[in-house]
């Protein structure tokens, strides 16, 4: 195999780049952090495209620095969608099943010890009745929790089970 070379006249500010209109001009692109930082509207598109629900709680503490509730931060699309916007508000208030169903100590103890939790529980409060695979990650003074509703895949998985112990 032969490789040929070609020849890149210069164009004054590197010999191997040229461009018709002449030199062209390498710019550096902005950190990362710059660019999420000063936009806000490409945060909020990046998570509402999610089909996951997002939300983020900062925690509310009395006054010896126990954690007695968390307030919504922010939350996605999908959320709203089934939920309604729930910024500024109060979890314990909205969902008070969370106490019940041992949610509130996880939240807790991931705000608490910086330790992810990722879990599938089935949730029957608030007028609620599904199975919820969720990650809970710390941020802040509070925590991040990524989840979607996986009820219908537990019903598939379930009438599976159920057809194979017939064949059986």
């Amino acid at each position: 195999m032969t490789v040929k070379k070609k020849n890149i006249p210069n164009s004054g500010t590197n010999p191997a780049i040229k461009s018709s209109d002449g030199p062209v001009k390498i710019i550096k692109n902005k950190p990362v952090e710059d660019v999420l930082k000063n936009s806000p509207a490409l945060l909020k598109t990046t998570l509402d495209s999610s089909f996951d629900y997002i939300q983020v709680f900062k925690a509310v503490r009395d006054k010896t620095g126990k954690i007695i509730d968390f307030i919504w931060v922010l939350n996605n699309r999908r959320l709203i969608e089934k939920q309604g916007d729930r910024v500024g508000k109060s979890l314990l208030q909205l969902n008070p099943g969370i106490v019940a169903s041992g949610l509130f100590d996880q939240f807790v103890q991931v705000t608490e010890t910086g330790e992810s939790i990722t879990s599938e529980f089935y949730y029957e409060y608030e007028g609620l009745n599904d199975w919820f695979h969720q990650t809970i990650v710390k941020f802040n003074d509070g925590f991040i929790l990524t989840g979607e509703i996986i009820t219908e895949r537990k019903k598939a998985v379930e009438e599976l089970e159920r057809l194979n112990d017939q064949l059986l």
